[in-house]
């Protein structure tokens, strides 16, 4: 039952929980802990996806549907939607999860519902938590422009 694929998967699951576990621990203790807990979520989420999906493109369907209906939208969003904010992308993509993993219970793990849910709750729910919480400070949405452009690169180098 050793599939690279899942490890890949995994591993990007357990980089954007921690990444999102630096929005919501605030001190160093909390972010010790917040990382404890998400090793052992992550360990047994591994562990039970590694039971049920016994082939490649098993494993390759689910990080699909993954990656397209709870992925797409807010990584696009953030990049081209000055709106957006990472408490929009976090949540959407937590709630796009959810139901891409219930659409591939109900309707089978090599239907294509999972993937067009996923990416409709992602977009209706990023829109609405972004336009809900504060937008981004013009200092911080002006040095993510000057990251995007290049602009100040050749004074660091």
């Amino acid at each position: 039952m050793d599939n690279p694929l899942l490890d890949y998967v995994v591993i990007a699951l357990y980089c954007a929980v921690m990444i999102g576990a630096g929005f919501v621990a605030r001190g160093e203790h909390d972010k010790f802990l917040v990382s404890r807990v998400t090793t052992l979520l992550v360990g047994i989420v591994t562990l039970v996806i590694s039971l049920i999906v016994s082939d490649v493109v098993g494993a390759l369907t689910v990080a699909y549907d993954l990656l397209t209906g709870a992925l797409f939208v807010p990584i696009v969003g953030a990049l081209f939607w000055r709106r957006a904010t990472a408490g929009g992308a976090l949540v959407s993509m937590v709630v796009s999860s959810v139901v891409v993993v219930v659409f591939m219970v109900v309707d089978g793990l090599f239907a294509n519902t999972p993937i067009i849910y996923g990416m409709l709750v992602s977009l209706v729910v990023f829109v609405v938590v972004s336009l809900l919480t504060p937008r981004p400070s013009e200092q911080h949405m002006s040095a993510w422009e000057r990251r995007l452009t290049g602009v100040g690169a050749e004074r660091q180098r």
